[in-house]
């Protein structure tokens, strides 16, 4: 293994297992899975699945802009995380825990990223 843990890093084996890039699902692939089934167990043991009411001054624009905006996030999270070598908690858990400086720069860069688009979306709303 010798490699960063993180979340993209599964889902991408996944992909690659359910397109015949891979012969078996690998450790991040389980790592993947145990997340899903513990939110379906923890669900189920709370008495059923419940969601937030809204995703706060989104849910003022309509259905339509949230799902456009969380689809648009999506995307773009996902181009992130595949040009920058893997998510946010595979550099800043695990890759900074192993003294990697591409891990350190990300993570400043996701850092400083999230403080400033809460700055922004704190002016617009």
């Amino acid at each position: 293994m010798n490699r960063r843990l993180g979340v993209s890093g599964g889902i991408a084996e996944i992909a690659d297992r359910l397109t015949g890039r891979l012969a078996s699902f690998g450790p991040r692939s389980f790592f993947v899975f145990g997340i899903v089934g513990g939110a379906l167990v923890f669900s189920l043991a709370g008495g059923g699945f419940r969601t937030g009411d809204s995703y706060g001054w989104l849910s003022e624009h309509g259905n339509t802009v949230t799902a456009a905006a969380l689809l648009g996030g999506g995307v773009l999270i996902g181009i992130g995380t595949r040009s920058a070598g893997g998510c946010t908690s595979g550099h800043g858990i695990c890759g900074t825990a192993l003294g990697s400086k591409a891990s350190f720069v990300a993570t400043m860069v996701f850092m400083a990223t999230a403080i400033g688009a809460a700055f922004v979306l704190d002016g617009i709303a």
